[in-house]
């Protein structure tokens, strides 16, 4: 994959934002976030992403400490904890390679087995390169409505 960014869905809003592969091939979250209510997302979603797979990089350093990687995300998002925001969160990721990438995410909450988000393989939409915006959009919100969710 050559860019990836994690398209999150929260009380409403959604948050795009940015991952940057490290030179131990691992995709992390870049901080780097913007975000759209999802009565707008239809207008906006399409250019959002754009931006944001444009500041989405390979071949960082990885990181020693992994405490703060989601600070930029609680912040935008207006809570305190990663436990919080799980609580009512969907995720869909959009990666690109030779076609586009969306997978939409099941959340299973904070603790146990399932904790975290983890794809759903069965449901990923794939779309050409040149897929335009409101293509892009359209499928996001598609993919973000097939997300299983927890509420914690």
């Amino acid at each position: 994959m050559e860019k990836l960014i994690s398209i999150y869905e929260r009380k409403g809003i959604i948050f795009i934002g940015a991952n940057h592969r490290t030179t131990a091939g691992v995709w992390l979250d870049a901080g780097l976030y913007e975000s759209v209510s999802v009565e707008h997302a239809k207008e906006k979603l399409g250019h959002l992403v754009s931006n944001s797979l444009g500041k989405s990089v390979i071949d960082i350093p990885h990181p020693s400490n992994f405490s703060r990687l989601t600070n930029a995300l609680l912040l935008i998002a207006g809570v305190r904890s990663y436990k919080s925001f799980l609580n009512g969160a969907k995720l869909c990721t959009l990666g690109i390679s030779d076609q586009i990438n969306i997978i939409p995410h099941k959340n299973g909450g904070y603790s146990g087995d399932s904790r975290g988000f983890t794809e759903i393989p069965n449901n990923v939409l794939i779309l050409p390169i040149g897929a335009s915006e409101s293509d892009i959009s359209w499928n996001i919100l598609k993919a973000l409505d097939s997300c299983l969710g927890s509420q914690i």
